[in-house]
């Protein structure tokens, strides 16, 4: 198996849909964008944007934990308005979900 990391911002809510059989489905996207400058010295920048899905247990983390992510954002975003803040870095993230939801997020886990 191949792993890829994207990092990147969030398109929409994820939607969540379940198979015939049961199996939850989400579907996202996200954009990455790339910064460089040109050989004249301009600053250039492109975004690409990914569409996503992911199935069964993982899918459901998904959706939790992105949910949890706004949630997050959501109270950040009046926090900064006092005064600049150091970035946020998620990692671990899916992983630590799917062996202990509960607890990952207790101590701290998935986001640093």
């Amino acid at each position: 198996m191949q792993k890829v990391m994207l990092i990147g911002n969030l398109g929409r809510d994820p939607e969540v849909k379940y198979s015939q059989q049961g199996t939850a489905i989400a579907q996202f996207s996200v954009a990455t964008t790339e910064r460089w400058k040109d050989k004249e010295g301009k600053l250039r920048e492109h975004t690409e944007w990914f569409s996503l899905k992911a199935f069964g247990r993982r899918a459901e983390i998904i959706v939790t934990f992105l949910a949890l992510l706004e949630l997050l954002r959501r109270r950040l975003a009046s926090a900064r308005q006092a005064g600049p803040m150091a970035p946020i870095m998620i990692y671990r993230a899916v992983e630590s979900l799917e062996e202990q939801p509960a607890r990952a997020i207790e101590e701290g886990q998935a986001i640093s």
